[in-house]
């Protein structure tokens, strides 16, 4: 076949604020190949924000990208493509009007949008098949499948001998064989971890082998019928990944009109699957999909590639894609990472259950942000979770990160099975105390996500009544495939509802509201502790603790 030239793709609604680590560590691991091969990446969803910007003279851009890709639950960002991958002008907008609308939403620029895919697959089809490219892959995470599967089918139709290729978060485990059979366009499919399947691939059609030993992979024989290879035996080990090439990124925002609007930041990762998941998967999290066994780089590599992809593309701002951090890197990384003396801006997901001196620990290092899965303040719901934590370990967390100065995001989940108005109740009556410290970004009931012990275990108390109300109007398929393909799924309400429910959303708002400017702290004046109470919707008061009795309370 020749050298094989590939072109890799980031589709909408990847953040455009930093390069696809997927396409990352695919182009490093093909210079690992037997043969050559010519990897080039597109990030096409920075082109999707240039061209949404230059149709509607301006009034869509970056915030409004950005405000799609960050709903995710919506699926606005799937059903925007709709009409691209099945080639109609409008598809159900009505219906998906009026869904939006139940849900609070305004579909005045999903609309807009909307119109302008088509388009734009249109002319991106046409770009990428004027190169002489031999293999079109997609990584294809979240919102990415219909936008990637529409400019697939475009790019099929246009050159037939185009080879299309998938891999990515959607294509694990029984979603990768489902989208392979249905969408007769695309002849393979990596599902799982990609890294090994791809070289395999590449160097198997390098030389004209047999495909029938790649393993995780989906292809098509002679017929075009679907092949499905046996799963990948074991996880990748995380010291043989490669460190993520970004060139071809950084390239393009040098040339975008939207450089003042892009703030890039790096995203790397030092660990995949999940520690605590091993032993205790969280009740409603499928995120780590069918290899939730717990890998981590060495920390002499994780450093090497830090520090090397800070001098090669001038950026301080670095985020982990990892789902936990590894406990000891606390002892062996963070120390090395302190030392480096840069002002590194990062950002990383730990569990919550840590000391105030692992905080410091993580402030020093140059973890700015952290998220550390909080979830919920009562004890009984995070057991219902299997967290692994109490309340009080939250609590704690937040405020030894307000002391500290590490930002901290996270959400308020509730709808859990055999919770009850109780455990909420008590909690709203003490949210006005905690002004002072950081609050969650909103409170969201939990969805039944494939993967997760609720999904697989029914009797846990969500029953799954289908794919997500809102795949209708995405996806044209039957029931029966459907199901196989997407991630979230309809399930009863479980846990509190009406008035509570109510009154947890309008908590968390008076939370946000109160909490600039909110301050709870103390200082030592001789043998005593004075507390200066600041905090919004308080009396201003300066209490004092004498030393013995009371005063030990603030130390725990």
């Amino acid at each position: 076949m020749g050298t094989i030239k590939v072109l890799l793709i980031s589709m909408p609604w990847a953040s455009i604020h930093r390069p696809s680590l997927a396409l990352g560590v695919l182009t490093a691991a093909a210079e690992l190949c037997e043969f050559p091969h010519q990897i080039d990446q597109l990030s096409a969803n920075v082109r999707w924000v240039e061209y949404i910007k230059k149709e509607s003279d301006g009034k869509l851009g970056a915030k409004e990208f950005t405000q799609i890709a960050d709903n995710y639950f919506l699926g606005a960002g799937e059903w925007i493509f709709t009409n691209a991958l099945y080639s109609q002008k409008e598809w159900k907008v009505k219906e998906f009007v009026e869904f939006a609308k139940e849900q609070g939403v305004n579909s005045e620029h999903l609309i807009q949008m909307h119109k302008l895919a088509l388009n734009f697959i249109t002319d991106l089809a046409n770009e990428i098949v004027n190169k002489d490219y031999d293999i079109i892959g997609f990584s294809s995470s979240f919102l990415q499948n219909v936008p990637s599967l529409a400019l697939a089918k475009k790019v099929k139709e246009l050159a037939p001998d185009k080879l299309i290729a998938f891999g990515g978060a959607n294509c694990d485990g029984v979603q990768g064989v489902t989208l392979h059979k249905n969408f007769p366009f695309v002849d393979f499919v990596a599902r799982g971890e990609g890294e090994r399947a791809f070289m395999e691939l590449l160097d198997t059609l390098e030389t004209n082998s047999p495909l029938n030993k790649i393993a995780g992979i989906c292809w098509r024989n002679s017929l075009g019928e679907s092949i499905v290879n046996e799963d990948t035996a074991a996880p990748v080990n995380m010291n043989n990944v490669p460190a993520p090439i970004y060139l071809d990124y950084f390239k393009i925002l040098e040339s975008s009109g939207l450089s003042r609007e892009i703030e890039p930041e790096l995203i790397l990762e030092a660990s995949r699957g999940c520690w605590w998941g091993q032993k205790h998967q969280c009740t409603f999290c499928g995120l780590n999909g069918s290899f939730i066994d717990y890998r981590s780089k060495s920390p002499e590599k994780f450093l090497s590639e830090l520090e090397s992809a800070v001098k090669r593309y001038r950026v301080l701002d670095v985020s982990l894609a990892d789902n936990i951090l590894d406990m000891k890197y606390y002892k062996t990384l963070l120390p090395k990472l302190a030392e480096l003396d840069w002002d590194l801006r990062m950002f990383v997901e730990i569990k919550a259950n840590i000391t105030r001196e692992q905080v410091a620990m993580l402030r020093k290092a140059g973890f700015l942000t952290i998220q550390p899965g909080i979830e919920s303040l009562n004890s009984r719901v995070l057991r219902i979770m299997d967290k692994g934590v109490k309340g009080i370990h939250n609590i704690r967390l937040l405020r030894d990160c307000k002391s500290e100065g590490v930002a901290v995001t996270w959400n308020y989940l509730y709808g859990f099975p055999e919770e009850s108005p109780k455990d909420y109740s008590m909690i709203i009556k003490q949210l006005p105390s905690l002004v002072h410290l950081i609050p969650p970004m909103g409170a969201t009931r939990v969805a039944l996500e494939r993967f997760s012990p609720f999904f697989n275990k029914p009797e846990m108390g969500m029953d799954n009544l289908g794919p997500s109300k809102v795949y209708s109007y995405i996806y044209n398929l039957p029931d029966e495939e459907l199901k196989d393909l997407v991630y979230v799924f309809e399930s009863s309400e479980c846990g509190i509802k009406g008035t509570v429910e109510q009154n947890l959303h309008n908590g968390i708002r008076q939370w946000h509201n109160s909490h600039k400017g909110s301050t709870l702290n103390y200082i030592i004046k001789g043998q005593n502790v004075v507390i200066l109470d600041r905090r919004k919707n308080w009396k201003n008061r300066n209490i004092t603790l004498k030393k013995g009795g009371k005063l030990k309370l603030i130390w725990h």
